[in-house]
């Protein structure tokens, strides 16, 4: 089966879409993925934060 100009550019187009498309998801789920360890983070500190807060008012009634 012989290819046409046209189809080979229509061809060439498809995949160049489906790079992009490709491209495009791979960074908007790493993107999702670092926000996410980043709100992971931004939670543990706020418990060792409060944990310590709370240790220390403990240990303040406590004496």
């Amino acid at each position: 089966m012989k290819l046409s100009f046209l189809d080979w550019v229509s061809l060439i187009a498809n995949i160049v879409t489906i790079l992009g498309i490709s491209g495009f998801l791979t960074g908007y789920i790493n993107k999702k993925r670092e926000e996410k360890k980043t709100s992971n983070e931004v939670l543990a500190n706020a418990i060792k934060s409060a944990s310590l807060s709370l240790n220390l008012y403990y240990h303040y009634l406590k004496n």
